[in-house]
């Protein structure tokens, strides 16, 4: 871990103890764990306005389609229509970042640091793709009783979204889910959360970011397998000391989800989807569960950081702010991404 590139005396004042080791009070430990949590509070507030201020325009748009165009021309224009949100919702994540990139240079952790120019290793890049679909399958596993369960109380944990197919929804979901998204997310959760949690030790700051990053995407299919690709990403982060790697392997993910999502499964029949979905889990959790084994013994992340601090999980999951995005992620998951059957 590069020290230099937290600036841990201008945020935290210390004082030595009788060892001759730096020594914090226990107020400004809890105060730099605020200041963290209250970074992505701020960052996720941001991004909710827009949200709704992008489905009230939403609503507003349907009804005025619906009563001005036909309907041989109303499912074109609304795929139009939705393109566009994803224009606002960019917009929206790009604002949100003003306060964290605000939060990173005064942690030190700007891009100058966090994107050291390293040569980008395939081997890495390869195995951390590999991993993040692993952890895909993973979350399969656990959905599927999940929803069989809601099944037999008549709801559904499936998020229902209409395919669109015009060329403009084509190109600006892409540059948001292949672009924009996976940038912004690995400065945020990688970069903001991660980098600054590193003082206080890296398996720590995996862990809260991997977390926070799965809790975030809001419906429990993706909290689960997004939680684990937090941690595979976190490990690359830790290990490469850049957000480099991350963002490659964020963005190749993303392709390949979107390609199979909105590209290949619409052009075949369900039952091949089925199909498709079962040797894909099984051949890449086999991949993965090979590699954990074969590099078994030699992953491993520092559990001390260079400010020692007891209860570390305690301490920063009962923080206000992030009590209040917990509270936020769980009201998303349970009620929003819950469902009555059709």
């Amino acid at each position: 871990m590069d020290q230099q590139s937290l600036k841990t005396e201008e945020t935290l004042p210390k004082r030595e103890s009788s060892t001759g080791k730096p020594c914090f009070s226990s107020y400004q430990i809890n105060k730099q764990m605020e200041k963290n949590g209250t970074m992505l509070f701020i960052y996720q507030l941001i991004m909710q306005g827009f949200a709704f201020l992008v489905v009230f325009y939403m609503m507003l748009g349907f009804t005025f389609l619906e009563k001005t165009f036909d309907l041989e021309n109303l499912e074109y224009i609304q795929s139009e229509f939705v393109a566009l949100t994803y224009l606002l919702t960019m917009l929206a994540v790009l604002i949100a970042y003003i306060p964290v990139y605000f939060y990173m240079k005064k942690q030190g952790l700007l891009l100058s640091v966090q994107m050291q120019k390293t040569d980008v290793s395939k081997k890495i890049v390869g195995i951390g793709l590999v991993l993040c679909f692993a952890a895909s399958s993973v979350g399969s596993l656990v959905f599927y009783p999940l929803e069989y369960v809601a099944n037999t109380f008549g709801y559904t944990l499936y998020t229902n979204m209409e395919q669109d197919t015009t060329f403009l929804y084509y190109i600006i979901s892409f540059t948001y889910i292949v672009v924009v998204g996976p940038i912004v997310e690995e400065l945020v959760y990688r970069g903001g959360i991660l980098m600054s949690l590193r003082r206080f030790g890296d398996k720590f700051a995996i862990t809260v970011s991997a977390i926070l990053f799965g809790l975030m995407h809001g419906n429990i299919l993706q909290a689960i397998f997004a939680t684990i690709v937090g941690f595979v990403l976190g490990y690359i982060c830790v290990k490469t000391n850049s957000l480099r790697y991350c963002i490659i392997i964020h963005m190749l993910n993303n392709f390949v989800s979107l390609l199979l999502s909105d590209w290949i499964y619409p052009q075949i029949p369900e039952q091949m989807i089925w199909m498709l979905d079962i040797v894909m889990n099984a051949g890449f959790l086999l991949l993965g569960l090979g590699i954990l084994y074969y590099f078994r013994g030699k992953i491993h992340v520092e559990t001390m950081g260079e400010i020692p601090v007891d209860r570390p999980y305690r301490r920063y999951f009962t923080r206000i702010p992030v009590i209040l995005l917990i509270l936020f992620f769980a009201f998303e998951i349970i009620f929003l991404s819950v469902s009555p059957l059709e």
